[in-house]
């Protein structure tokens, strides 16, 4: 037994909290997006807000609260860019009742002292589903309603995204809603100062499958390098057999 299953079998290292799938599931979903929704003005980055990052960043750049990020970094300050989206992932929905059979095999990927093993185990997919809320922020009323129509016409259907968890593909799902709002100023002053002609809001649903691996039932995984490819009947030796391959008349 490798050192690497004896840790999983013991419980010393768990293979199901090795690395984090709802962030790499955000990020796939948000850099999908990303890729497709792009206004006249350019593209529209997809933004997490995280507690102090603004700070963090400012800080970084050595920002002494005199100056503007523009002037003072000659970059774009990424929290005030427009146009932009910030998301905000919100609930979260767990299936337990409609996992699948316990009785699967699923490979997967770990690394541990600096080598990387791949090995198998009795795996099931639990069904999740996530909210994400989306708020854009744009340049003007115009740019709101070039914003609705690029979504209508590129995200009406449900979009598939891929992305890798523990060195396998997994898929997922998400769908804009039906309906889309925008927030405007309809009665304008020389005070005015609300910004609300140039926001759209909405709210996306994600689905995808979590894998759930048995610690132990794990085992190194042996890939068949020799298939058998000779058939034999009463211990006498008939025509091989091509797998990779049908032929009919």
């Amino acid at each position: 037994m490798i050192e690497v299953v004896r840790k999983i079998r013991e419980g010393e290292l768990d293979p199901n909290n090795v690395e984090l799938f709802f962030s790499k599931l955000l990020k796939a979903v948000l850099k999908d997006m990303a890729n497709k929704v792009v206004v006249k003005s350019g593209p529209i980055p997809h933004i997490i807000y995280n507690t102090g990052d603004d700070i963090m960043w400012l800080l970084e750049k050595d920002y002494d609260h005199s100056k503007e990020p523009v002037d003072n970094t000659n970059e774009q300050y990424v929290y005030s860019r427009v146009p932009r989206a910030v998301a905000q992932p919100s609930n979260m929905d767990v299936q337990p009742d409609q996992l699948t059979s316990p009785y699967v095999n699923g490979q997967f990927e770990i690394e541990d002292n600096d080598k990387l093993y791949t090995l198998t185990a009795e795996c099931r997919r639990m069904p999740i589903k996530t909210q994400l809320e989306l708020k854009y922020v744009l340049n003007s009323f115009t740019e709101t309603l070039e914003l609705m129509q690029v979504l209508v016409s590129k995200l009406v259907f449900i979009q598939t995204v891929k992305f890798v968890y523990m060195g396998q593909t997994i898929l997922a799902t998400y769908k804009i809603p039906e309906t889309l709002s925008d927030e405007h100023q309809v009665d304008l002053s020389g005070s005015t100062t609300d910004e609300r002609n140039r926001i759209v809001n909405m709210s996306i649903e994600i689905e995808s499958t979590l894998p759930i691996y048995e610690p132990r039932t794990v085992i190194k995984y042996t890939p068949i390098t020799n298939p058998v490819n000779k058939m034999f009947v009463n211990g006498n030796e008939i025509d091989k057999r091509d797998n990779a391959s049908r032929k009919g008349r």
